[in-house]
């Protein structure tokens, strides 16, 4: 592993007091509510054992080109949001920091625990277990000190600025302006898998939101005859509905088809809904039907309370992590040769402040990690200016911002998505290379 910079970042506004979140929108109802993430999203399970509508493909009209299958060597970003606000230091671990031992007390993961680790940094074991080879072949890498432009400790607001990809609404997501910079001509470029529609997906650009294929058909006693009646009903290309009734059936078509073929991963998936949608991001990747950008959100990292001892391998965030780690590699393990035209990274609306606090967990922060993983990362190392733990450099107890998260997502738009200028997804921003990502 290795940080470029240390120079001092910096400062900002104060953050909520420690143990503090009621006002901050989180469940206090629950004694220890972040850790039911994982849980919760097992319920998207259930959406995948829908009974599928065969509909019939020759009443689906040739006009309907989104049905069209595109080229298989499609370019794919996928994006992981931690929702909650995910303790970034448990993930890419400063150990060598002289500061981290003291102001985690036995949250700390002793290096001894680490994967991976250095004079500065090493993986949570949850992480390098199951994406270790994939440091070490340098296709997986971290970057730490990511944050928004200001702090923010509202969940909702943070997450609101994060996904829209700017400071103030312009009526659109950054993963949605993605998609349409340099969309494939295919209802499924930019699909939301697991649950509803991101913040980050949302605008005028076509997106899709989905539990599974086999669940994606319409419902009726005759879905055949109901698509052949919607294509007729706007069939006059200038109805404003004409262009999102045409994809949505051209989409239905192509899941149809896609669907007819049972799915074989080529590795076991741990349990849960996260892992489960990722197999389903995997079936659509390999399909070839021009998956451009895919979404997906596991909740749960609001660490508040019983975070357990950092190097317990049953402790509360110890397994957490281990869950993500492992349904990761599942997915990249399963991707195969397909892992060389396709990047994940992960996000979350800000980071955990640096002290634990008396609840045995963390409140809301500000800087954070982020994760990169597969084709053109510039990996087995970790990017960014590492800011320091020491008191003067926290931003009101928090790591400061060395990196926009931004300039992250920006740079893998240009690199891995064809996008010629930041500003086109990125619009007011005055984007600066990492050298996080290498061009495809």
């Amino acid at each position: 592993m290795q940080q470029i910079d240390t120079s001092r970042p910096a400062t900002g506004a104060a953050p909520p007091a420690d143990d503090d979140h009621v006002r901050c929108g989180c469940d206090d109802t629950v004694a220890d509510p972040w850790r039911y993430g994982f849980t919760r999203r097992k319920l998207l399970q259930g959406g995948a054992a829908l009974a599928v509508a065969p509909l019939a493909r020759q009443l689906v009209t040739t006009r309907m080109a989104f049905a069209q299958e595109p080229a298989a060597a499609t370019n794919t970003v996928v994006v992981v949001f931690l929702r909650g606000g995910a303790d970034g230091l448990s993930f890419v671990v400063p150990h060598g920091d002289p500061d981290y031992a003291g102001l985690r007390g036995n949250l700390a993961v002793p290096r001894s625990r680490l994967g991976h680790a250095d004079e500065l940094f090493g993986l949570h074991p949850g992480l390098a277990g199951p994406l270790g080879k994939y440091w070490q072949s340098g296709r997986f890498g971290a970057i730490q000190g990511v944050a928004i432009e200001q702090p923010d400790y509202s969940h909702e607001q943070a997450t609101r600025t994060y996904e829209r990809g700017a400071t103030a609404d312009i009526g659109s997501g950054w993963a949605n302006r993605f998609s349409a910079a340099g969309g494939t001509a295919s209802p499924f470029e930019a699909v939301a898998f697991g649950g509803g529609l991101p913040g980050s997906l949302q605008g005028p650009g076509s997106a899709l939101a989905l539990r599974s294929l086999d669940g994606f058909a319409l419902r009726g006693p005759d879905p055949a005859a109901l698509a052949t009646t919607l294509g007729r009903l706007y069939d006059e290309p200038g109805h404003p509905a004409h262009q999102p009734v045409t994809a949505t059936l051209g989409a239905l078509a192509t899941a149809e088809q896609v669907a007819a073929t049972p799915y074989e991963p080529a590795v076991t998936y741990p349990e849960g809904g996260f892992a489960g949608a990722l197999r389903e991001v995997a079936r659509v990747k390999k399909a070839g039907i021009g998956l451009q950008v895919a979404c997906v959100d596991v909740g749960g990292w609001d660490t508040h309370t019983r975070m357990g001892d950092g190097g317990d391998a049953n402790g509360d965030m110890y397994r957490h992590i281990a869950d993500l780690g492992a349904a990761l590699g599942a997915f990249c393990d399963d991707l195969g040769d397909a892992l060389s035209t396709t990047t994940i990274v992960t996000c979350s609306e800000f980071g955990r402040r640096a002290r634990r606090n008396d609840s045995g967990g963390t409140d809301h922060g500000y800087g954070n990690a982020m994760l990169a993983i597969g084709a053109g990362v510039v990996g087995g190392r970790v990017h960014g200016r590492w800011p320091g733990l020491a008191d003067e450099a926290l931003v009101g107890g928090n790591l400061a911002k060395a990196v926009d998260y931004r300039d992250v997502l920006a740079e893998l738009c240009i690199k891995r998505g064809g996008v010629g200028s930041a500003q086109t997804v990125f619009p007011g921003h005055q984007y600066a290379e990492l050298g996080v990502f290498t061009r495809a």
